[in-house]
């Protein structure tokens, strides 16, 4: 809710949905002249933070993925399975 507005996390959940993305990784960009996002890339595999982060921001990052993995298995086993619970 930090980044994106409610439109564009529906948006970004749909395009997950046609994707069959139930768990990975987006990169997604914002036009700054008209805020606008664009999906970029997306991977089944999520390589975690960026390279470019120091170390205690490494450790913090990974620690937020790890929580965010956690709780949308949870929500998932919830479910029944079925990956449509969503965790935020």
């Amino acid at each position: 809710d930090e980044v994106f507005n409610q439109a564009e996390i529906d948006s970004i959940i749909a395009f997950n949905a046609m994707m069959g993305l139930e768990c990975g990784g987006l990169d997604i960009l914002r036009d700054q002249s008209d805020g606008r996002i664009y999906i970029v890339d997306v991977n089944k595999t999520d390589m975690g933070p960026l390279i470019a982060l120091r170390w205690r921001e490494k450790m913090a990052s990974m620690k937020l993925l790890g929580q965010a993995l956690r709780a949308w298995l949870i929500a998932r086993e919830r479910s029944g399975g079925d990956g449509r619970g969503r965790v935020t």
